[in-house]
């Protein structure tokens, strides 16, 4: 028995030291797989991933994300219904249409300017601005009827307004309602005491109902030196057909001031209109009636934001929708 256990243990050391070293045992049994069964295996996993990054590289040429089904390169994400732009409130469509219009008034489209106002009065009825503007508007096309509606349609809105009164007032002026021009002008200096255009508008007004003395106050209150507050009282005179009386203050302005350009220039035209009536070219019916008086002062004084105040009353500045 021993003998053969000693045979059965030689036998296993030869065969154990016959193999050599870098041989790799195989293994038999279920878990062989068959070669050909696993080169076909690899061949269609590698097929399957071809077609999948062709899929996802044409994706990605197309702009979608292959992860998402509706995303896109460079889109960003939808916005949900919480986050969608809320509609304008009636005060932030009145700033819209107020700033269009002013904008069409700079290019002379009047009439689709007084369109745009109106729809902005329509949207915030309570923007004394609107109105105001509107009646501006009228105002420059001597529409002072029309005007008048808006400016007391934002009186109604914003009482204490000075610039509001000073602009009727003006209004008023122009339609030779002198007692009621008096009363808005006045009213603005109430409320704003250093109020230029009121000064000069209430200054206008005093001269051409024959109060030359106050007129040249509120004409230096509205900043004038005397010199030029005597050249803007003959310019109103002039086209208040009273040329005496002018050329008197024309005298005066340059008595003053010898280098004043207003009243040099404004005594040539006044002599020039004084040469022609005595030849006999132009009657007095002819001379500057007291409707292009007006028109001429208005163009002067409603400059807004003006700071020079001591132009010539005649002097014929637009007024600037700023």
């Amino acid at each position: 028995m021993r003998s053969m256990l000693r045979a059965a243990r030689a036998k296993n050391l030869r065969l154990l030291y016959a193999r050599p070293v870098n041989e790799t045992p195989r293994f038999e049994g279920p878990l062989m797989i068959d070669r050909k069964a696993g080169c076909r295996l690899i061949a269609i996993a590698l097929m399957l991933a071809t077609l999948s990054g062709c899929r996802q590289l044409s994706m990605l040429r197309e702009g979608h994300l292959p992860w998402s089904k509706t995303a896109r390169l460079g889109q960003a994400p939808a916005a949900s219904p919480a986050e969608a732009p809320k509609p304008l409130r009636p005060e932030q469509k009145a700033d819209i249409q107020i700033a269009m219009a002013r904008s069409l008034e700079r290019q002379g489209r009047t009439d689709d300017a007084k369109k745009m106002y109106l729809q902005a009065i329509q949207a915030a009825p309570k923007r004394a601005d609107a109105h105001h503007l509107l009646a501006l508007l009228y105002d420059r096309n001597g529409e002072c009827r029309a005007a008048e509606k808006y400016y007391q349609q934002a009186l109604d809105l914003d009482a204490q307004n000075a610039e509001l009164h000073c602009d009727l007032g003006y209004n008023y002026y122009l339609q030779q309602r002198w007692q009621d021009a008096e009363s808005r002008l006045r009213c603005a200096l109430e409320l704003a005491p250093d109020l230029r255009r009121a000064h000069n508008n209430l200054a206008l007004l005093l001269a051409r109902t024959g109060r030359e003395r106050e007129a040249l106050e509120e004409f230096m209150r509205a900043g004038a030196s005397p010199a030029e507050a005597h050249a803007n009282l003959a310019n109103v005179l002039t086209l208040s057909d009273r040329w005496q009386e002018a050329e008197a203050a024309f005298q005066q302005a340059l008595a003053i001031n010898p280098k004043l350009e207003s009243a040099q220039e404004g005594l040539r035209r006044l002599r020039s209109l004084a040469a022609k009536r005595s030849a006999g070219g132009i009657s007095t019916a002819a001379s500057p009636s007291a409707a292009e008086a007006t028109q001429a002062t208005y163009l002067n004084s409603r400059c807004l934001g003006q700071t020079d105040a001591t132009a010539p009353a005649v002097q014929a500045e637009r007024r600037s929708v700023d």
